[in-house]
């Protein structure tokens, strides 16, 4: 049954709004996030929302997004508003942590990356309809292949960092690739049941580094 056009008329502009606020999020921290991989650790913005603000938004979003990614072999398959509700929050992290960051620790290339990734099912959760049978094939890989990037990075900060040296740029670094991954869970899974199970391990395994991650970087302050 075809939903009424008024209703569907009203999701269109919810989705419409949160889509720009998002998308506005996503380029505002663009530019200061290109300036720190150029070595200048000033964030310079139009106005100032205060370190804590972001801060707020980054652990609530955290524990969605991650909590997401370690239940979803439990849950099944997302409703729309559930898989347009952690890819919102994957979205609002990743603009917050560019935020955050002092600085970057892979190419500057992975922060265009980055953005792009988190931006893809963003737009799909609320796209009048599915996602292409090609893109909901591919998410899994884009899943793993930054699963495999985040926890290089992550094993970098807690095993390859001396004691004492900062790890803030490392951990950011870290979470702002997991995040954009995961977002990617809302999307598709195998349906060879050996691959599912390998994704979903994954998705859960990177989900726990996500939450140790951000449980550091809020000790570190």
């Amino acid at each position: 049954m075809r939903a009424a056009p008024h209703a569907r008329g009203r999701r269109l502009t919810m989705a419409a709004r949160l889509l720009a606020i998002v998308g506005l999020l996503m380029v505002w921290t663009a530019a200061p996030a290109a300036a720190q991989l150029h070595g200048d650790h000033v964030i310079d913005v139009p106005f100032d929302i205060g370190p804590l603000a972001l801060k707020i938004a980054v652990l609530l979003a955290l524990p969605a997004v991650a909590g997401f990614a370690m239940l979803r072999g439990f849950i099944g398959a997302p409703e729309k508003g559930t898989a347009a509700f952690v890819a919102v929050c994957a979205a609002v992290a990743v603009s917050m942590e560019l935020l955050l960051a002092s600085g970057f620790t892979l190419p500057p290339i992975v922060v265009p990356l980055a953005l792009a990734a988190v931006g893809g099912p963003l737009y799909l959760a609320f796209a009048d309809r599915e996602a292409p049978a090609l893109v909901r094939g591919a998410a899994p890989a884009v899943l793993l292949a930054a699963a495999v990037v985040a926890g290089a990075v992550f094993a970098r900060a807690w095993l390859a960092t001396p004691p004492g040296a900062d790890r803030g740029p490392i951990l950011h670094t870290g979470m702002i690739v997991a995040y954009a991954g995961l977002a990617w869970l809302t999307l598709g899974l195998p349906r060879n049941r050996a691959l599912r199970g390998a994704v979903l391990t994954v998705a859960a395994v990177l989900g726990v580094a996500l939450v140790g991650a951000g449980t550091q970087v809020a000790a570190l302050g």
